[in-house]
């Protein structure tokens, strides 16, 4: 038992670390368990085969079709569109639509597809989107909390009701509490929520699209955009953009260029080939040092300074802004390494973390959360809108809106997702394949390709989860399951089965702020189940509260991506997640402890 508590600890310490990548820790995890001896080499393996692992990564492939259908875009465009302009009604209005989309759909990816939608909203309403991003993320993971499939850890504990030999939960079992949860959230976002959370200057909000204008500001712009012309003598005629290195010589962008000195020309793109001709006027951002650096050593003209950057300057360019998610290729790798301008012909300007902007931002490896402020043209900027795994458009100029969606397939989608809930809320089939089944019927329908398929998957949570699921395993044979249970029995057992329940309760939650609420769940599903045997008492309560803590991410940024994903586009502080999350986790808390037992008599 020992062997494994210190295995188990070793890996939450490199869990909060973030040393290494969480799939990779959980697979050290599983090696060290299988070394010690405390699992056999079956058991090791048993997770991959788990009838969790792959109905997870069946409903990935299914919320990957609403979004390549349209689906939940269409739903983001219902939100802008009948939202209203008071701020109690949109946040109603807000936290039940992510709630709602949820329900069914990975959080991460709802949030994902309702930022830009709920941004257009809350500047459409002359409100900042402070005051709107922290009610959606808040919605999307009590969402998780209304159906079987909304989140893992609903799988995680039916999965442990079937493997007892207990009754399993159904499809709208986590419903009624769910839907408590929900009330609860929304009145207290609304009455008290909206007091604690910060309240911008006027200069953050707007009635106005979102247009580069405001990108440009919000980067710092003014003072760093120059035009240059090239003239005869000018060392630089005749030379490639690859051929100057000016980014990385001089931390200087090439915007685009004007060819023969015409001002009123539209702006070109540049690659690393182009050859700049006589009389080009050139556009670029850097530091002004730099920049002067450069006009003295190369003969460069300097042109009147631009005050701004504006759609009569951009013609059909724009800027953007995109936020990495927590799956994203790019992780980990520079911006020379990610290969972004060549892969989505966009130029990076300017790299912002937790708020602040990084100088030397091609020397930075990318972290989840990073914002990153592109330019290109309008057809490349909307393009970027499709890419759905390794970044979301969080700012977009209003200038064009289009994107390529399979709407004609949208129908299918919806059918599909209909037929799954039908499946599941009866039981015609068994979980796993009754999933598997729709989402092979999506790809057979063309609602995604194979390809979009297994890029909706996330594999680093698949392999998370199957690499704890062992763990588990292992504290039941080590008697580390009746260790703790038996612990809380004595010491909260007296008190009352509702006090076990919050000691349950307060010791998921502890751990899925800094851990994953997967792995979370995987450890504490079984001690609960113990708890409940050892008193005689009806699992399902307890379960149920294992369930509902590990979703309760309010407290802090870094307990759930969901909260991450909105941090930057709210321009929130850790603290912000502390004052207004941490009360209405406790208010959860209570509200589980009083309404579970009357769900699930004990």
């Amino acid at each position: 038992m020992v062997t494994v508590f210190l295995i188990l600890g070793i890996t939450i310490v490199l869990f909060t670390s973030e040393k290494l990548p969480l799939d990779l820790t959980g697979l050290l995890a599983l090696l060290a368990l299988y070394l010690s001896g405390s699992v056999t080499a079956d058991e090791a393996l048993s997770g991959f085969s788990n009838p969790v692992v792959v109905t997870l990564a069946a409903l990935f492939v299914v919320g990957g079709a609403l979004f390549r259908t349209g689906v939940a875009a269409r739903f983001g465009g219902w939100l802008a569109t009948h939202g209203g302009s008071g701020e109690g009604r949109l946040l109603v209005m807000v936290m039940a639509s992510a709630a709602l989309l949820s329900a069914f759909m990975s959080s991460t990816g709802t949030v994902a597809i309702l930022i830009p939608a709920v941004v257009g909203v809350a500047r459409k309403a002359g409100m900042a989107p402070t005051r709107l991003l922290m009610p959606l993320a808040y919605g999307c993971l009590i969402g998780g909390m209304l159906t079987l499939v909304g989140t893992a850890p609903n799988l995680v504990v039916q999965e442990a009701l079937t493997d007892a030999g207990l009754e399993p939960f159904g499809f709208f079992s986590f419903t009624p509490i769910g839907l408590s949860v929900l009330i609860l959230g929304i009145v207290y976002m609304k009455f008290l929520g909206l007091k604690i959370l910060p309240k911008p200057g006027a200069e953050n909000a707007g009635d106005e699209p979102l247009t580069s204008r405001d990108l440009a500001v919000d980067y710092h712009w003014k003072g760093r955009l120059f035009r240059v012309t090239l003239h005869p003598d000018c060392s630089l005629v005749g030379q490639t953009v690859g051929q100057l290195s000016l980014r990385s010589r001089l931390g200087i962008n090439i915007l685009g260029l004007q060819p023969n000195a015409e001002e009123s020309a539209p702006l070109e793109d540049v690659v690393s080939e182009t050859r700049l001709e006589e009389g080009c006027i050139l556009h670029l951002h850097g530091e002004p040092d730099e920049v002067k650096k450069l006009l003295e050593t190369e003969g460069l003209e300097r042109m009147p300074e631009l005050s701004d950057y504006t759609p009569e300057v951009l013609g059909d360019h724009g800027l953007a802004e995109v936020l990495l998610t927590p799956r994203s290729r790019l992780i980990g790798k520079t911006l020379a390494e990610s290969r972004f301008q060549e892969r989505y012909n966009v130029t990076v300007i300017s790299l912002k973390r937790v708020g602040k902007l990084l100088k030397n931002k091609d020397v930075h490896r990318l972290r989840f959360g990073d914002t990153l402020l592109v330019s290109g043209r309008l057809k490349s900027l909307v393009g970027l809108k499709t890419e759905r795994d390794s970044f979301v458009v969080t700012g977009m100029p209003d200038e064009s809106q289009e994107v390529g969606f399979r709407y004609d397939k949208a129908w299918v989608a919806v059918l599909l997702a209909v037929a799954m809930l039908v499946l599941l809320t009866f039981g015609i089939l068994p979980s796993a394949m009754a999933v598997l089944l729709v989402a092979a019927a999506a790809v057979l329908t063309g609602c995604l390709s194979s390809e979009d398929a297994y890029r909706s998957i996330s594999w680093q949570s698949l392999i998370l989860i199957a690499c704890m699921l062992p763990m588990a395993q292992a504290l039941e044979k080590s008697g580390g399951v009746q260790f703790v249970a038996g612990l809380m029995n004595e010491h909260l057992g007296p008190l009352g089965p509702r006090f076990v329940m919050a000691g349950l309760f307060l010791l998921c939650s502890l751990f899925s702020q800094f851990i994953s609420n997967t792995a979370t769940t995987v450890i504490v599903a079984p001690i609960a189940l113990e708890a409940a045997s050892q008193a005689g008492l009806a699992p399902h309560a307890f379960l149920m509260a294992v369930s509902v803590a590990a979703s309760c991410a309010f407290a802090t940024p870094v307990a759930s991506p969901v909260n991450l994903l909105v941090m930057e586009p709210g321009r929130y502080r850790f603290m912000d997640f502390v004052k207004v999350g941490l009360p209405l986790q406790l208010l959860v808390m209570v509200a589980s402890m009083l309404l579970l037992p009357l769900f699930f008599p004990l």
